[in-house]
């Protein structure tokens, strides 16, 4: 059977592999994965917002990426997150419902990738579908884990 390298990342919203766009206007607040997570209004028009988990791929192989939240009513349920492979290109967008699986790692899929240092997993404050005006986004943490 084929052998691989066993490789995990977790980042925080508090490590330095994680950036917003514009710098600080995603709001803070306690609780989530680590201390604290962050938010930031959703808008059924062009992204005001974007939450960046930043990461270089260590080896070619398949990587299961996952994200982490915590859960409210006031979420949305379709926060839009996407997956840049390390070329920087999206290769996948994935809406995820902010309302349910809190606390708990949610799975965004398991992609090929190739070496490189431009991959990411991206979340803007564009929904995939009608915002409405209570609704939040959610950015906390993100975990990549070498499946094979």
């Amino acid at each position: 059977p084929p052998t691989f390298d066993a490789w995990e990342l977790i980042i925080d919203n508090t490590a330095a592999a994680f950036s917003s766009l514009p710098p600080n206007k995603w709001t803070t607040l306690p609780g989530g994965y680590g201390t604290n997570f962050r938010y930031a209004p959703a808008v059924a028009t062009a992204a005001t917002r974007m939450a960046r988990w930043a990461f270089t791929v260590p080896a070619m192989g398949r990587y299961a990426i996952s994200v982490y939240y915590k859960a409210h009513t006031d979420r949305t349920t379709t926060a839009p997150y996407a997956v840049r492979n390390a070329a920087g290109c999206i290769i996948a967008t994935v809406p995820v419902n902010q309302q349910e699986n809190g606390l708990t790692w949610v799975d965004l899929g398991t992609f090929d990738l190739g070496p490189g240092p431009l991959a990411a997993v991206e979340l803007t404050n564009a929904l995939t579908k009608n915002a409405i005006a209570e609704k939040y986004v959610i950015a906390d943490a993100a975990k990549i884990v070498r499946v094979g």
